[in-house]
């Protein structure tokens, strides 16, 4: 036997060892914390009822006399320290005592004895799930693990109503008795708290236990006064994930590092649980569940609290005092875009006219001389495209501005509903749950939008005018510019016509007559 075990041997009741006046005897030991020995005992005066007995013993601090019964303190100085413990493990006793519930493993009796204290609790006939893992080697179906975890934040919440809390939630602290009923184990660790009247939390010198993996940065910080109940659900968490892989929580340092890529959750696990898991571990204790209440309306609901998670930044939406949007804003967002649309739409309207107006160019230009008719067609088509028609141009313009006022109504309407409505709630008005104030307000609001509405309007108005105007002068510059080309044209077409026929009825100069040859004289 090594020392370790020969000390274990040294600072444990013997088997067969009689308390509190022979009703109790020790039946086997079970397990030694740094608290305490925990032993399966027989109460004698009760049908032989098998109970469990935990025994106050600090680990380096108490050491067993000879005769294996009573227990001293090793070091003088030690003793109040002793002595302090001893108190809140007495009272730890009597407020488990207080936790009725059938998923808490009750506690019925305490006594002093042998130099320490001893409370009595029920035996559970089962194995704790860390046993059954072991045993059965594969993970808990998650219908199975979320049964399970429910009957344990139910009992933490009774624990939590009386100001205590577990401090060691684990698969090795979690029974599974014979009936398959769970219960919860173990308050070992939460005899180092104490909740005051101002729910301050005290902490003994020797600091809080801690298993890792299951217990957060405030717990293993030693920060006494930020333990809640979400320390607890901390550990709940990790519970359940272990319940479901097989394997130990990440480490506080992996989850701060990847945040929700450290859960490696198995094929098969919905993605709510996998929520449920990192929602429950969040580092950040404010992120965490505050409650068992809290969790468990997640649990049996179907959304989880998206506390912690990354989200899109929200644009601003307006203030109530702010009234409606500024006028720039939906002429930017709305007015525009429209305008370019009528733009886009006008343009195959505009090139239509001109392929109509060439044709009648060429088929008038029968009675004119070549060079004129081709000058002129060119002018003509050169004309058509350049500036369409004043129907045409004043039908776009009725159609821009009654686009531009179709969108300031669509503006001022969907605004107007949204503000009555009290941004994005129910359209029925009936249900909206207005008060009189918020009346007088959506009143004054929508007397803003429609003002602004109808300076949007006459702007719109004014634009659409001031365009076809414009573009009315440059048809006539361009009607103008065409004709004076045609008259020119003409001009030198009619000067040319005029040169050539000078030059051919102008008549030709005789030539003179060659002088007559004289006869030859006949000399004979």
């Amino acid at each position: 036997m090594n020392d370790a075990n020969s000390i274990l041997m040294k600072s444990m009741l013997q088997v067969g060892t009689l308390l509190h006046g022979g009703k109790y005897r020790i039946e086997k030991y079970l397990s030694s914390g740094g608290f305490g020995n925990t032993y399966v005992a027989i109460d004698t005066t009760f049908d032989n009822e098998v109970v469990v007995l935990k025994e106050f013993f600090i680990r380096g601090i108490n050491e067993r006399d000879d005769n294996s019964l009573s227990i001293s303190v090793s070091n003088e100085s030690n003793k109040d320290h002793f002595e302090e413990q001893k108190e809140k493990f007495w009272r730890e006793a009597q407020r488990l005592r207080k936790l009725k519930h059938p998923n808490i493993v009750g506690v019925h009796d305490r006594f002093e004895e042998n130099g320490t204290a001893y409370y009595v609790m029920d035996f559970i006939d089962g194995k704790s799930i860390s046993e059954i893992l072991k045993r059965d080697k594969k993970p808990y179906s998650e219908k199975r693990a979320l049964e399970i975890i429910e009957k344990v934040v139910e009992a933490l919440g009774v624990v939590h109503a009386k100001e205590m809390f577990h401090m060691d939630i684990k698969p090795g602290n979690i029974m599974i008795d014979k009936n398959d009923e769970v219960k919860l184990i173990d308050f070992g660790a939460s005899k180092q708290i104490v909740a005051g009247q101002n729910s301050a939390i005290s902490v003994s010198t020797s600091g809080f236990c801690f298993t890792p993996g299951y217990a957060p940065s405030e717990q293993v910080n030693q920060m006494g006064k930020n333990i809640g109940p979400w320390t607890d659900l901390y550990a709940v968490g990790g519970t359940l994930y272990n319940l479901l892989t097989l394997s130990p929580p990440p480490s506080m340092s992996d989850i701060l590092e990847d945040e929700e890529d450290a859960f490696h959750m198995p094929e098969g696990v919905s993605e709510h649980t996998r929520q449920l898991i990192v929602w429950m571990m969040r580092p950040q204790r404010a992120l965490r569940p505050q409650s068992a209440k809290e969790l468990l309306a997640a649990m049996r609901g179907s959304e989880v609290p998206d506390k912690g998670r990354k989200k899109p930044t929200p644009s601003p939406a307006p203030s109530a005092e702010a009234g409606a949007p500024s006028s720039k804003e939906p002429v930017t967002k709305e007015v525009k875009p429209l305008e370019q649309s009528a733009s886009k739409a006008s343009k195959p309207a505009e090139k239509a006219p001109a392929k109509k107006n060439q044709g009648k160019s060429a088929s008038g230009a029968i009675a004119k001389p070549k060079s004129v008719q081709s000058q002129a067609k060119a002018n003509q088509a050169a004309q058509s495209q350049t500036a369409p028609s004043s129907e045409e141009q004043s039908a776009k313009s009725r159609k821009g501005l009654y686009a531009a006022v179709a969108a300031v109504v669509a503006v001022l309407l969907i605004f107007t509903g949204y503000k009555l409505l009290g941004g994005g709630g129910s359209s029925d008005p009936g249900t909206s749950g207005l008060d009189s104030t918020q009346l007088v307000n959506a009143d004054s609001l929508r007397a803003d939008s429609i003002a602004q509405a109808q300076t949007l309007a006459e702007a719109a108005r004014a634009d659409s005018i001031r365009r076809a105007d414009s573009l009315k002068a440059e048809q006539a510059k361009a009607a103008a510019a065409a004709q004076a080309a045609a008259a020119q044209a003409a001009a030198r077409a009619a000067a040319n016509r005029t040169d050539k026929t000078q030059r051919i009825r102008t008549p030709r100069e005789p030539k003179p007559k060659p002088a007559p040859k004289p006869s030859p004289v006949k000399i004979e």
